[in-house]
């Protein structure tokens, strides 16, 4: 069983020891994915949901074309509205969204970063890697740790039988790349519905990952509108196939263990999710990253690691397994 770190790390739920015996047999087997939200980006530069929102708030706010309720939705940042919104300014201010996105995801890979977070959750014994990310972060970060021949794969070429059996590893960007149009990313409400309602390529796609193949959640937060609406749309509340577990891990302000508890335990019953939770300091970013890091590291210690993390030019941190605590 982990051990909880200073007494705080771990807040809410240690890992069980089947769940532990469940991830090092997925390692082992071939059928660990490591499932990366844009948490393994933003340390790089890139946002959010809600930073991508405020972007296009920005830039859209003085346009007096743009109907007053629609600057409005965008400011408030709410979810459904978000969404909402965007789904209109596709369609009437297109030019407008494009530019931003282009200025905001380059195509150019060489001008994407690595970051410490994505580097570590690449050398996770794990050949497999989901994201809904449109940046190439990820990327970068394998090959900043010798990891060159990661295979891609995006909403073109989704193929589930390719992704589980494959020796080489892969990335699948399930909401498209940074080198498509914008108009075939799925990032507006119409466009959810589009690939995960409306269409069976992308359910059942997950739907096959979920089910025969342990999964490390990392990156998301733990009110994700958007990772919950993709996990409602799959089998994902199934259990799997093989008896293998699904690990998240969250942060929680301080003071927030009984939200945290409640939130752990909707993940669990809902989607057969393990959380660990580490504690955010309000204003330590750098601390949180650090302690989401660690967490990283733990489970590496249970998966294994593919490959030893050289030190990184652009982070200038080197991965070191010799001082963490046994299990």
């Amino acid at each position: 069983m982990i051990p909880r770190i200073d007494g705080s790390y771990l807040l809410i739920r240690e890992l069980l020891p089947e769940v532990v015996e469940s991830m090092e047999r997925a390692a082992g087997d071939g059928r660990l994915v490591v499932f990366l939200g844009s948490g393994a980006s933003m340390k790089a530069g890139y946002p959010d949901w809600l930073g991508l929102m405020k972007r296009f708030h920005a830039a859209l706010e003085n346009d007096t074309a743009v109907r007053g309720e629609f600057v409005e939705g965008m400011g408030s940042l709410m979810p459904d509205m978000g969404l909402d919104v965007l789904d209109v300014l596709m369609r009437t201010h297109l030019p407008q969204i494009k530019d931003i996105y282009r200025v905001i995801f380059p195509k150019q890979r060489s001008r994407y970063k690595p970051t410490e977070f994505s580097r570590r959750l690449a050398a996770l014994n794990s050949a497999k890697f989901l994201t809904p990310n449109y940046d190439f972060c990820f990327q970068s970060s394998a090959r900043s740790i010798g990891l060159l021949d990661l295979k891609e794969m995006s909403l073109g070429n989704l193929d589930a039988n390719d992704f589980q059996n494959g020796s080489v590893p892969t990335i699948c960007q399930i909401h498209g790349t940074a080198e498509q149009g914008i108009e075939t990313l799925v990032l507006t409400r119409t466009q959810y519905n589009r690939h995960y309602r409306d269409s069976t390529m992308l359910p059942s796609f997950l739907n096959q990952i979920f089910l025969h193949n342990a999964v490390i959640f990392a990156g998301f937060g733990p009110k994700d509108e958007y990772i919950n609406y993709l996990l409602n749309q799959t089998n994902a509340y199934a259990p799997n196939a093989n008896g293998l577990a699904r690990v998240a891990i969250y942060g929680c302000r301080p003071g927030e263990d009984a939200k945290a508890e409640a939130l752990a335990y909707v993940a669990r019953q809902q989607w057969n999710i393990n959380v660990l939770h580490y504690e955010i300091q309000l204003d330590a970013t750098e601390e949180n990253h650090d302690r989401a890091i660690d967490l990283i590291d733990r489970l590496g210690v249970i998966v294994g690691v593919r490959t030893a993390l050289p030190v990184s030019s652009d982070t200038g941190d080197a991965l070191s397994l010799a001082n963490l605590s046994t299990i």
